[in-house]
Order: structure tokens, then C-alpha cells, then sequence
């Protein structure tokens, strides 16, 4: 006769979160995006580099030319549909739709205007016309990759490389499970975020995934300000920089390949280019420092699935308390707790704080590096 245990535990699984979410699916709108800018670089750079070889050639530069030109019509138009089709998730109002035209109609107008005030008349010339709209694609394209991309499914990645902060779900565990069995992935230099799953909810559902990326979001920042401030103000902003640094020479390649215009409308363009940039960064930068940010996220999801009336600062610990337990293990410091029994993190909640002073620092230091770079290249290399 076998023997007949009276329990059985199942075995640990242990899920590595990952910063590419699978179950979104606008990351695959993303991974799009992606391939056609860098396809079109390419293409762009290529066509730049046979027009330049090819002038004693008329044939050939005129199907350069054709196709140079029409090169941004065509990655602008795909462009303007990806965002569109990112939009196309969202609760969008008649009112935010208008408010969007009319800003869009004013930037066109603007940038237009600038690059026919030489060669009138203004505004009804057709000159230049697909470099205008190809650089208020851009310019838009800037708003929605800072404000949107970045802020909703790129924003793990700060923490990951600057902070080496690993997230990892943890299943199966139950009271006659051994603590030790379920850090052993405990082993590098890291700052290890483990979540038990409490109640007995779908878990794979795409909803509660969604609100528990947004939690551990929070986590995240909230550790991070807490123990590692000069991390998140000084090393965080880096990818931004980056990001800035390739919107800001791509457009001066750009700016100074329109033909027939003068040093003062270029001059203007890089302006509107800047202006438009620096608005962006600040934005972003003041919503990654901020803890309503993030929990903004969350209610958002939150309200539809569980909570109805509660104050939102309870909606956030109920969640918590009734879903998943979190514990930090810190091996940089040494330490390890758990988060539902934290009343620094409930103060957290509930004052709800920001890192402004970090904020106008690191916005200072944009408006200096990019002035500076601005000034410099101009002087150099746009003189009349």
C-alpha cells in the first residue's frame, strides 16, 4: 500500500520580472516604432551620402532627390499612425482632441511661417512644405516618446541598470515553507524586491499585472529616494540625456539641409527645436520625481477593478494589504524587511512627496548643457 501523505507543497516558482512586458501589447507597437525610425535613418543617411557623390549624375540625383523628399512623407505618416495607434487605448474626450488640433495647427502655422517669411507669399507657398511637416512630426514625436513612452513602459529601465534592482514573484509559498528556499536567488550585489502572492485572484490576468508593475513602480521610487537620492537625481537622468542629445544634432543635420533658407530661419527652427525639447525633459523629469505619478497609475487601474468610494491613499494600502506581501533585501546595505509592516512607506503614501529640489536641479543643468551646446554650434557652424 503506498503511502498517502497529508500535504504535499508544491513546488517554489520563482518568475524573474521582466522589463519588456509581454502581455502589453502596445510594446509591440513600440518594437514597430522602433524599426521603422531606424530603418528610415539609415535609408535617410544612405540617400544623403549618393546625392552628395552623384551631383555630375543627373539621372541618379533626380531619383535621390525624389526619394530623399519623399523619405520623410513616408516615415511621417507612419509615425503619426503608431502614436495614433498607442492613442487609440486611451479614454480620449472631444475636448482633449480639439485641444490637440488647434496646438498642432499653431505649431504648423508657426514653423511654416518661419520657413516662407524670405519667399512670400507666407503661409499659402508650398516651398518647404514636407520639411515642415516633417519637423512638427518630430517635435510631436518628442512630446509623445518623453511624456508617454518613456513615462509608461520605459521607466524600469533607470532602475534596473543604475539601482540593479531585480524584481521577482514568488509562488507556492505557504507557512510550511522555509525562508531560505525562497531567497536563494539572493546571490549578486543587487537590491532584491521579492512579491508574494496572497489572494486568490487570477494572477496572470492582465489587469492585475498591469496594477502590480504600477505598485512595484512606486516601490521602486520610494526606495530609491529614500536610500539612494544622488543615484535617482544624478544617474537616472543620463538616458534622457541621451535620448536629447540624438533629437538635438539629428535636427541640426536636418535644419541645415533645407534648402533656400537663411541663417535667421534656422536660427529660429533650432530655437522652436530647443524650446520644445526643454518643456518636454522638465515635464518628464517632474513626473519621474514625483510620487503622484505613480500612484495616479495605479488608481487608474484600480478604480475599475476593485475599489469604488474608498480615499485613494486607502485604495493603495488595501491593495497591498489584500493582495501580495513585498519584502526588500538590500544586499548593498545589508538589510531586509517587509514593506506591509513599513510606516515609512505609508507616510509615503499618504504626504505624497516629490523631489523638487532634485527636479530644478537637474533641469538647471539641461538648460546650461543644451545652451551651451546650442551657442556653440551656431557660432561654429551656422554663421552668415
Amino acid at each position: 500500500m503506498d503511502k498517502e501523505y497529508f500535504y504535499s507543497p508544491p513546488p517554489i516558482e520563482i518568475q524573474d520580472e521582466k522589463i519588456i512586458k509581454t502581455y502589453s501589447t502596445p510594446l509591440r507597437y513600440l518594437t514597430y516604432l522602433i524599426l521603422t525610425i531606424s530603418i528610415f535613418l539609415i535609408l535617410y543617411f544612405i540617400c544623403k551620402k549618393i546625392f552628395n557623390i552623384s551631383n555630375d549624375q543627373y539621372i541618379l540625383t533626380s531619383i535621390v532627390s525624389f526619394f530623399n523628399k519623399y523619405l520623410f512623407l513616408s516615415f511621417d505618416i507612419s509615425t503619426i499612425l503608431i502614436m495614433l495607434l498607442f492613442q487609440s487605448r486611451k479614454s480620449l474626450n472631444l475636448q482633449k482632441i480639439s485641444t490637440f488640433f488647434i496646438f498642432i495647427s499653431i505649431l504648423f502655422i508657426l514653423t511654416h511661417t518661419i520657413m516662407t517669411y524670405h519667399t512670400p507669399p507666407i503661409l499659402i507657398n508650398q516651398k518647404n512644405i514636407f520639411e515642415t511637416t516633417h519637423l512638427v512630426t518630430i517635435w510631436i514625436f518628442c512630446i509623445f516618446f518623453f511624456n508617454y513612452l518613456a513615462n509608461q513602459y520605459l521607466i524600469d529601465i533607470p532602475f534596473r541598470i543604475f539601482l540593479n534592482m531585480r524584481t521577482h514573484i514568488i509562488k507556492n509559498i505557504d507557512l510550511f515553507t522555509s525562508v531560505k528556499e525562497y531567497t536563494e536567488h539572493h546571490k549578486k550585489n543587487h537590491i532584491y524586491i521579492d512579491i508574494i502572492p496572497l489572494a486568490e485572484t487570477d494572477k496572470d490576468s492582465e489587469e492585475f499585472l498591469k496594477i502590480q508593475t504600477m505598485y512595484i513602480r512606486l516601490v521602486k521610487f520610494w526606495y530609491a529616494q529614500k536610500n539612494y537620492i544622488f543615484k535617482l537625481r544624478y544617474y537616472f537622468p543620463l538616458l534622457i540625456t541621451l535620448s536629447g542629445l540624438i533629437y538635438f544634432f539629428y535636427l541640426l543635420d536636418f535644419i541645415e539641409d533645407i534648402p533656400d533658407i537663411k541663417f535667421d530661419q534656422k536660427y529660429m527652427l533650432m530655437i522652436l527645436s530647443l524650446s520644445m525639447l526643454y518643456f518636454v525633459m522638465s515635464h518628464h523629469i517632474h513626473t519621474f520625481l514625483n510620487s503622484r505619478f505613480y500612484m495616479q497609475n495605479i488608481l487608474k487601474e484600480l478604480d475599475r477593478t476593485y475599489f469604488n468610494n474608498q480615499e485613494y491613499r486607502q485604495q493603495i494600502k488595501l491593495f497591498l494589504d489584500r493582495n501580495f506581501l513585498i519584502y526588500i533585501h538590500d544586499k548593498q546595505q545589508d538589510t531586509h524587511f517587509c514593506l506591509n509592516e513599513s510606516k515609512d512607506f505609508q507616510e509615503f503614501i499618504a504626504q505624497e512627496r516629490a523631489d523638487e529640489e532634485g527636479r530644478n536641479l537637474i533641469v538647471m543643468v539641461y538648460i546650461s548643457f543644451f545652451m551651451i551646446l546650442f551657442i556653440e554650434v551656431m557660432v561654429n557652424r551656422y554663421q552668415p
